[in-house]
C-alpha cells in the first residue's frame, strides 16, 4: 500500500536489505505487515543504511496520506494454490521413497529365489 502513514507499535530492525526485511516478516508467524526504507541516499542516521519496520500486532493508527512516502507491505494469508503446491512438495518425496523401498524389496526377493534355485 503506497503512501501510508505507518501504524504505531513496530519493531525496528537495523541495517537490512529489502529481501531480508521481507524474510523477517515471513519467518515470524505473528507478523502482520512490514515497511522498508533505504536510507543510504539520505545519509542515514547513527550508521543505519536502511530501516525495516515490522508489526506483530494489530495495525492501529494507519491511514493513507499524500505527504507520507512509506510503502506498507501487508502480509496475506496463504492462497489455496500455495497450499496445494506445499502438499505436493511433501507428497512426492514420500511416493519416491515408497517406490524405492518396493523396488529394493523386489530385487532382494528375486536374488534370494535365484540363489535357492541354483542350490537345488
Amino acid at each position: 500500500m503506497p503512501n501510508m502513514k505507518v501504524p504505531d507499535k513496530f519493531l525496528h530492525i537495523r541495517n537490512t536489505s529489502f529481501d531480508q526485511c521481507a524474510d523477517e516478516c515471513s519467518r515470524n508467524c505473528s507478523c502482520m505487515a512490514y515497511a522498508y526504507a533505504n536510507l543510504s541516499s539520505a545519509g542515514g542516521t547513527m550508521g543505519d543504511t536502511s530501516r525495516c519496520l515490522v508489526w506483530t500486532g494489530d495495525l492501529i493508527d494507519m491511514e493513507k496520506a499524500s505527504f507520507f512516502h512509506e510503502n506498507l507491505y501487508i502480509r496475506l494469508a496463504e492462497s489455496p494454490v500455495q497450499k496445494k503446491n506445499s502438499f505436493l512438495k511433501m507428497l512426492l518425496p514420500i511416493i519416491a521413497c515408497v517406490l524405492l523401498v518396493t523396488f529394493g524389496t523386489l530385487v532382494w526377493t528375486s536374488r534370494g529365489t535365484e540363489k535357492r534355485t541354483l542350490a537345488r
